[in-house]
């Protein structure tokens, strides 16, 4: 967690998304950055601004990029 919440700290922009059962890290994450996620199982749904050419691609691919950034913060390395 540390590593994401220095990124941040130094200027970098993080785009977190969340279901409606939001764990224990993305609300510690949250907290880092002074948010607060509502109580488990509720959601924020904006019906007005979507886009409606985007079948969910863009989604997965920002948590594969959040799965990666947690899993650094943890310590793992990866092969360059």
């Amino acid at each position: 967690m540390s590593a994401i919440t220095n990124f941040i700290d130094n200027g970098g922009n993080v785009m977190v998304a969340a279901s409606s059962d939001v764990g224990d890290p993305l609300r510690e994450l949250a907290t880092e950055c002074g948010l607060e996620f509502d109580e488990t199982n509720t959601a924020v749904i904006d019906h007005l601004n979507y886009d409606v050419s985007d079948e969910g691609k863009v989604f997965w691919e920002w948590m594969f990029i959040l799965k990666i950034m947690y899993q650094l913060s943890l310590g793992m390395h990866f092969p360059e």
